[in-house]
């Protein structure tokens, strides 16, 4: 059950303000596993992670096209996978930058519904320096 309130506030002299209460289901369109991804690690690493996009059973959907918000921090590569009558997609997303950065990116997944034509992930980047090692 979700639950919101909100104030109305009214030119009334005797009431100013009113406050009310929303309340109500929500069914999921999709279940995204993680919700955004966080890219970390040492500039030259292979740094990638796997996000799972499961539409809902109520709410099917098939995923069309993949594209990023910039197109030199991430690559994105797109799998579907069956599991019985569900399927399931995975989302991989692999760092591209090979040297010191700090990105925001999304990857937007283009659908062939019309409740949801379009899925945003956010991606977070952090690639830091290798640390210098010494000869003893």
């Amino acid at each position: 059950m979700l639950s919101k309130n909100i104030t109305v506030y009214t030119n009334d002299p005797q009431d100013q303000q009113l406050r009310l209460t929303i309340r109500g289901h929500v069914n999921n369109f999709v279940t995204i596993q993680p919700s955004r991804v966080r890219m970390t690690g040492a500039a030259g690493d292979e740094i990638r992670s796997t996000v799972k996009v499961i539409p809902e059973e109520q709410y099917p959907f098939k995923i069309l096209e993949t594209k990023t918000l910039k197109e030199d921090n991430i690559k994105v590569t797109l799998d579907e996978v069956k599991e019985g009558k569900e399927i399931e997609y995975h989302v991989t997303v692999e760092n591209l930058k090979n040297k010191r950065a700090r990105y925001f990116d999304a990857v937007i997944l283009k659908t062939d519904s019309d409740i949801r034509p379009e899925i945003k992930i956010s991606v977070y980047g952090n690639i830091f320096d290798r640390p210098a090692t010494g000869a003893n």
